[in-house]
């Protein structure tokens, strides 16, 4: 009895012993990698859910080896065409075809189509980007905060078909008011994901004329006169937190329609431009800014919204504020305004469906009135 339990001892032992050592060797082996900081803060969510805005953590010094399908453009899904991934890095001098070898932002060669691998580390762009990926261009990294792009000028990326930036940090360097940032301008499908865009000084952060669809999701835009202005057909915003604003957070709107609007009328009718936003955070801060976010002419669709900080306009106050609509369908739930000082939600020629709605300080906390002439902001 003593013999089988002492040779049962040292077996369970060994056993425990080597099970122990292939654990710990196998950690070893794939430590995890090192995670960013989240960016994020809280925005208004039903019981027992949590809503958020802003940047979650990512892993820290990695690359991305592989383009998602949902990155992958149409035309090279339909033809089951994989795109071919260059590998880019701050100062690289190879040909770009391995991470082993990358090339530089400044060395592209000029293409059609550019699906983009950044390698960590901090780039100062001096060049244009307008030659590069002028069809389809996806830039990408596995994280905003190992990736950090300085532009002292407009990045502009118009008139192309595809285009989508993931895993950011877009830095404008120079305080010309008359620069704006990021501009998509007549681009048909533009998606901007998990990306921080810093906009110092004026201009506008993101602009978005005239473009079919535009996706921002979990993402931080931040500075700029304007936070992000949109006219596309379809504007979707998710998670999205827009803050440090001059002058506006959002600006969406129908350019072609809203000036010839009849604003004496109901618009039931004739609107045939969309935005969605879910769990967004528009926060002025200190800047006195005076509008929070503004539509024109657009069906829109809002849930989870938090407005912060907004300063009121002496001379034209009702045209001021954390929500403001013209000629507009406006549906909501879950909306919170705080720290207003203008208008909490004006609704000039609109129709508005709101429920769960919070706001502190507006004076008034919601206008509702017919006009026979667009108010100017």
């Amino acid at each position: 009895g003593e013999d089988a339990g002492e040779d049962a001892g040292e077996d369970a032992g060994e056993t425990a012993g080597e099970t122990a050592g292939e654990d710990a060797g196998e950690d070893a082996g794939e430590t995890p990698p090192e995670m960013s900081e989240e960016k994020i803060a809280a925005v208004p969510s039903p019981e027992g859910e949590e809503g958020w805005a802003g940047l979650s953590s990512c892993p820290l010094n990695q690359v991305q080896t592989q383009v998602p399908n949902q990155w992958r453009s149409p035309r090279t899904l339909e033809a089951a065409e994989e795109p071919t991934l260059i590998y880019v890095s701050p100062d690289g001098e190879g040909d770009g075809a391995s991470a082993d070898r990358p090339t530089s932002l400044d060395q592209l060669s000029p293409s059609s189509v550019a699906y983009l691998s950044l390698l960590p580390g901090t780039y100062n762009l001096d060049r244009d980007l307008g030659e590069i990926g002028s069809r389809e261009l996806v830039m990408f990294s596995p994280c905003a905060a190992s990736v950090i792009v300085n532009v002292d000028r407009s990045l502009s990326l118009e008139n192309r078909e595809w285009v989508i930036l993931s895993g950011l940090t877009l830095n404008k360097l120079s305080g010309n008011p008359t620069v704006d940032l990021l501009n998509f301008r007549s681009s048909r499908r533009v998606s901007l994901e998990k990306s921080h865009i810093i906009a110092h000084g004026g201009g506008i952060a993101v602009s978005a004329p005239a473009v079919g669809g535009l996706m921002v999701r979990e993402s931080i835009i931040e500075g700029g006169l304007l936070g992000l202005l949109t006219t596309a057909r379809q504007t979707e915003l998710r998670r999205l937190w827009i803050k440090g604003f001059h002058r506006g957070g959002l600006l969406a709107y129908d350019a072609e329609k809203l000036p010839q609007a009849d604003l004496t009328q109901e618009p039931r009718f004739n609107i045939d431009q969309s935005l969605i936003a879910s769990q967004v955070l528009v926060e002025g801060g200190d800047r006195s800014p005076v509008v929070g976010m503004a539509f024109g002419r657009l069906d829109v669709a809002l849930d989870q919204i938090r407005i912060n900080k907004i300063s009121k306009s002496q001379d034209k106050p009702l045209t001021r504020g954390g929500v403001i609509a013209f000629g507009s369908q406006l549906s909501g739930r879950l909306i919170e305004g705080n720290e207003l000082q203008g208008a909490g939600i004006s609704l000039f020629s609109s129709v508005a469906h709101l429920s769960e709605v919070s706001l502190t300080g507006g004076r008034p906390a919601i206008y509702s009135r017919s006009v026979v002439n667009w108010p100017r902001i």
